[in-house]
Formats: C-alpha cells, structure tokens, sequence
C-alpha cells in the first residue's frame, strides 16, 4: 500500500515539475523587398505580412528561430546586422531552396561603409546570401 501511495506521488510529482517547464517554441519570420509588400503587417510570420526591414525581423528573433530572406532580391544595409541569439538567418528560393546567387546583401548603402553581420552567438547560422560592397565599389570610382 504504501508503495504504491510513494509511487502516485513520484509520478505526480514527476508530471508537475515536466508541465512546469517552458517549452522553447520557434518562430519562423518573412523578410520580402518593399515593392513586393507595401505595408508590412507584424508579427512576420508568414510571406503575407512579410516585413520589408531585415534589421527589424533580426532584433526580433528570439534563439531556435529562423528568418527566411526573399530570394531574386538585393538588400542594401545601411548598418551591421548584430544577431545576438541562436538564430537562423537564410534565403528562401523556389521550392524552399537556399538560393545564394539570388539573394544579394550589399553592405554598402549609397553613402555608408559597414560590415554586413556580426554573430556574436555560437549557434547562429547564416546561409544562402551572396554578401558584396558593390556600391561602395561605384561610389569609391
């Protein structure tokens, strides 16, 4: 009897500290050019309310979450993109391929010099993105 009794609780209390447990939940966000969404609609996570500004969607990126990257589009930065969590940050092509020569990062915005990402976090992943400093090529010329 009072094995049994210890067991109920044992597993009663083995169930409670379980439910107890925040359970980590990723969250998938949508980056598109601005001529392909006028008016982005948060909270991002989905092509239909895909925001415009890659900073933005980055900063709100919590760890396990990805950010998928509009393929056949050039992105200017005007400022290095910090990703401080253990974030996935990657282009989307046709068919959900990683589509590096389609997805263009120029760090370079008419103007400004900068880097184009720093990851300070180990788990941080970067992919399918052709990285350049075109313009900055043309405007040093």
């Amino acid at each position: 009897m009072k094995t049994r009794c210890l067991q109920r609780m044992l597993i009663g209390l083995g169930l409670a500290m379980v439910l107890s447990v925040p359970w980590a939940s990723a969250t998938n966000y949508y980056v598109v050019t601005s001529s392909q969404q006028p008016s982005p609609t948060p909270p991002w996570t989905n092509w239909g309310w895909a925001h415009t500004n890659l900073f933005e969607v980055v900063a709100a990126a919590r760890d396990n979450d990805t950010v998928y990257v509009t393929n056949n589009a050039k992105y200017y930065l005007t400022n290095q993109i910090n990703v401080s969590y253990a974030i996935t940050v990657r282009s989307w092509g046709p068919g959900g391929i990683i589509d590096p020569t389609n997805t263009i990062i120029d760090a370079c915005a008419p103007g400004t010099t900068n880097r184009h990402f720093s990851l300070s976090n180990y788990w941080a992943t970067l992919a399918g993105f052709t990285l350049t400093k075109v313009t900055c090529r043309r405007l040093l010329k």
